[in-house]
């Protein structure tokens, strides 16, 4: 998963996980902008949310925080994405057999029988007694979305609806239990 102070290139607004625009936290505190417009799919700063302003590090570190396809090649781990009887590999820096697709990005498109596993990683959490799944990473914050499926709990959580049944926030990183990865 992609620390989103990175993926904004200092505050320019980006595309998001599901494809929706997204904006850097740090915008509303002068610390960045946003060319965007939009209000639809932005991500709020989660420091608003809870009156700090603090940007250190959580001192409970986990792996990294991860949502997507992954696959196993060779021995080694790598972010994945399906195509077919193929897998798409990748890399943020070149090695023998990836091709460039953007300065940062690169392929291997491999047969999905030369792969030793294939499948989606999320990393969950509990938070204020609750389940989450966790979306992305912002200094010592976590973007995370509810998943007890009971609206009431929801908004008894503080947490904004996304979209229609679908509720986010930002949660402190200390302040989440069970971080953990699942592996569907």
């Amino acid at each position: 998963m992609r620390d989103l102070g990175a993926a904004f290139g200092g505050g320019v607004a980006d595309e998001g996980i599901d494809g929706r625009s997204v904006r850097d936290p740090r915008a509303a505190f002068g610390g960045a902008s946003s060319t965007k417009a939009s209000t639809e799919g932005r991500l709020r700063d989660p420091r608003a949310a809870f009156g700090g302003a603090s940007s250190t590090k959580a001192s409970t570190e986990v792996a990294d925080v991860r949502d997507g396809y992954v696959a196993r090649f060779q021995g080694k781990e790598y972010e994945a994405s399906p195509d077919g009887d193929n897998v798409r590999i990748y890399l943020p820096h070149a090695e023998d057999g990836f091709d460039e697709v953007k300065p940062g990005r690169y392929v291997r498109v491999v047969a999905l029988s030369e792969v030793d596993e294939f499948c989606y990683v999320r990393t969950t959490c509990t938070w204020r007694g609750a389940p989450f799944v966790v979306l992305a990473e912002h200094d010592a914050w976590l973007r995370v979305e509810y998943t007890g499926g009971r609206a009431p709990v929801a908004r008894e959580l503080g947490l904004e609806e996304f979209d229609f049944g679908v509720y986010q926030g930002w949660a402190p990183r200390k302040d989440v239990s069970d971080l953990r990865e699942i592996r569907v």
